[in-house]
């Protein structure tokens, strides 16, 4: 005689359940992440040494969102390349926020950049109406399109030279002073918190030569 045996309905009800939430939750989390991440901006397209993203190790190939924290190691090289084509390079042990962008598919491209530590070298394109500005400690720097080198070191000074095209450079902190304008290849400035920017000087090649190889690869 054979028995029918009854399916308990509430057996499989825990392992639905439990996939349910699970699902629920990756989708809430997705979400959230989405809510919470600014537009995609650039990307990493080479790194040597050691490099973060926001505390997270980066790779080539990453990419790079609006309000991020890049952070390089000692050592630590890493060249980027932002949607309009400018491309930005962070010498070892450097952090740069990148504060502020307006893509440019949406107009003209707006960038605000804070480096607090550290040696970058840009080439920005060119772009009717686009801005480009990095703040330091002691400077502030504009331009539209250029190549041009900010540092900033342990003592918050600031140092700007500029290699084609033209900077205004403002002094920032508790000085104020003149904005000085790198006009010319080979000029540059020298910006404290407390007394503001120096004179435009032509800087000597050997300064240079070694501001070029701390960033090149």
């Amino acid at each position: 005689m054979r028995t029918s045996r009854r399916r308990d309905p509430g057996a499989a009800a825990p392992c639905a359940g439990a996939l349910w939430l699970a699902a629920c939750a990756c989708l809430w989390a997705a979400a959230a992440s989405a809510q919470g991440a600014g537009p995609m901006i650039g990307e990493v397209l080479v790194l040597k040494g050691e490099a973060w993203l926001d505390g997270h190790p980066l790779r080539a190939g990453d990419r790079l969102q609006a309000g991020a924290t890049v952070r390089t190691g000692q050592p630590g090289r890493l060249r980027l390349r932002f949607e309009d084509g400018s491309v930005l390079v962070l010498s070892d042990a450097t952090e740069l926020r990148l504060e502020h962008w307006t893509p440019s598919a949406g107009g003209a491209r707006q960038a605000r950049l804070w480096l607090s530590l550290g040696l970058i070298g840009q080439a920005v394109r060119p772009q009717a109406g686009g801005t480009w500005q990095v703040r330091t400690p002691s400077a502030v720097t504009a331009v539209r399109g250029t190549e041009f080198v900010v540092e900033v070191d342990a003592s918050r000074k600031t140092a700007v030279h500029v290699q084609t095209g033209a900077v205004a450079v403002d002094p920032a902190g508790a000085a104020a002073g003149p904005t000085r304008l790198l006009s010319q290849p080979a000029q540059g400035t020298d910006c404290r918190v407390d007394a503001g920017c120096s004179e435009v000087k032509t800087w000597p090649q050997a300064r240079v030569l070694a501001l070029q190889d701390r960033l090149d690869f």
